[in-house]
């Protein structure tokens, strides 16, 4: 999972071995501590998702609705909408370009 903030100038991101909404839940709590350290509030923040249930869990909209967050959800089949997941691909390119070059 990973963010993107643009009042930030990194990535944020996390690997889990299952998404799931515990795994999420840590991952946005997590977020929210990377943005109070820089005094950011999450308030009015923008979060993009895609149809994943653990997206759309009880315990996840209420966390993100109690600290004021908006989510706007993806069609499914649509991953080119979702940006964080553009600079997903580029990740896992440069990955593969440096696993499967010649040494």
């Amino acid at each position: 999972m990973g963010a993107i903030c643009n009042k930030m100038p990194r990535l944020v991101y996390d690997l889990f071995e299952k998404t799931n909404a515990e795994n999420v839940g840590c991952f946005f709590k997590s977020l929210e501590l990377e943005f109070q350290s820089e005094e950011i509030s999450l308030e009015g923040a923008v979060l993009v998702l895609d149809g994943h249930a653990a997206h759309r869990s009880y315990h996840i909209k209420n966390f993100l609705a109690d600290r004021g967050v908006i989510t706007l959800f993806t069609p499914p089949s649509s991953s080119e909408l979702n940006p964080i997941e553009l600079i997903w691909r580029l990740f896992k390119q440069n990955i593969r370009a440096n696993l499967l070059a010649p040494g």
